[in-house]
């Protein structure tokens, strides 16, 4: 189905974990004759997606989770289950195993990419409190679209990472606090007296929309390791490797916001990798030192073994080099991990904007 022949809008939410609070108070505000389909991510990890029900108890729409191939009504609120990509495919929602993006699935990005490529002008994109930067690339990807983008206020946020970052990438269309993203959702639905969006230059449109084609390609079908051609078309080297499957990373070439894909198609922001990195990191150091224990230690005991009477100096002088130098190790990664901010104890899972960005006005 092309954008032009859907006639209702499609908002499109994504929160993490920490904004369910905050999901719960907007869907409550939503008209019940709302015209429009309203579709939800909660970025997290599968276990931690909420059940529609707590996301909604109170709202005057009906709410639950999709269902694969379901077609889209006005007025209902469709809910990504635990680890599956919510997409929107023509006039279907449409769920998919795909390769993780932002190290989650569901994640933001996939619905927000295909809310573009499906409804165009008609999709309205809104990003709410959360962690990171998850629905920055798809957000960009609905304004690219001629679609609208909206953000919270990140100074109104419980987490404001996630509004911050969009704000700060996406020439956004309003930035609200969040007892007033409701009405202004009514307002865009209804179209009474709300600006049109700008629509992105011709040849930055023709250039994202082959992005999110890609994207969107790499979401729904997945790729074969031996499928190159969209790899080369999407991403330039970069010399990383993707920690989930250890293929290779490039940088995906629209540059507005520095993001990464892998061969295999697990997708990273530039926070999200550096968060992932330095706990994969710390857990290989850990799994080292624990090693080097582990031979000292049976060193030792091989050193009082009457069998090993004749090698018992060396192998005391062996545990006791491991020792020293496994005592070195830590004393110098310990020195390093207080001179960095980036570690998995200190960088935080809400990567916070400047001040200065945070009032993000509408443009």
């Amino acid at each position: 189905m092309d954008a032009r022949d859907t006639k209702h809008r499609l908002v499109a939410i994504g929160t993490s974990a920490e904004g369910v609070v905050e999901l719960r108070r907007l869907v409550k505000t939503l008209p019940a004759t709302l015209g429009a389909a309203i579709a939800v991510v909660v970025h997290g990890d599968a276990d931690e997606s909420p059940l529609p029900n707590g996301i909604g108890p109170d709202t005057p729409l009906p709410i639950d989770y999709a269902q694969h191939t379901e077609h889209i009504v006005p007025g209902r609120i469709y809910v990504a289950p635990p680890d599956r990509h919510m997409l929107i495919k023509g006039d279907q929602v449409c769920l998919v195993h795909g390769p993780k993006e932002n190290d989650t699935r569901p994640a933001i990005d996939p619905l927000f990419r295909s809310a573009a490529f499906a409804y165009g002008a008609r999709a309205i994109g809104i990003v709410l409190s959360g962690s990171l930067d998850d629905g920055t690339a798809g957000l960009l990807a609905i304004k690219d679209r001629g679609g609208i983008a909206v953000v919270q206020d990140p100074t109104d946020a419980m987490a404001p990472s996630m509004p911050g970052s969009a704000a700060a990438h996406v020439a956004v269309d309003h930035c609200r606090a969040l007892r007033d993203i409701g009405p202004l959702i009514a307002a865009l639905v209804a179209n009474t007296g709300i600006a049109p969006a700008e629509i992105a230059p011709v040849g930055r449109r023709e250039l994202s929309t082959r992005v999110i084609e890609l994207e969107h390609y790499i979401s729904d079908a997945g790729v074969a390791l031996t499928d190159r051609d969209w790899w080369n078309e999407l991403v330039t080297p970069c010399g990383l490797t993707c920690p989930e499957c250890q293929g290779v990373l490039g940088e995906v070439r629209d540059r507005r916001v520095l993001r990464f894909r892998c061969q295999t198609g697990h997708a990273y922001s530039a926070m999200t990798l550096l968060r992932v990195l330095a706990a994969t990191s710390e857990a290989a150091v850990g799994a080292s030192l624990r090693a080097l224990a582990q031979e000292a230690e049976l060193a030792r005991r091989l050193a009082i073994q009457p069998a090993h009477a004749t090698d018992a100096a060396a192998l005391a002088n062996l545990a006791s080099s491991i020792t020293s130098g496994a005592l070195e190790l830590r004393t110098m990664l310990r020195s390093q991990l207080q001179q960095t901010p980036f570690t998995s104890a200190t960088l935080p899972r809400t990567h916070m904007v400047p001040a200065s960005d945070r009032s993000c006005p509408e443009r």
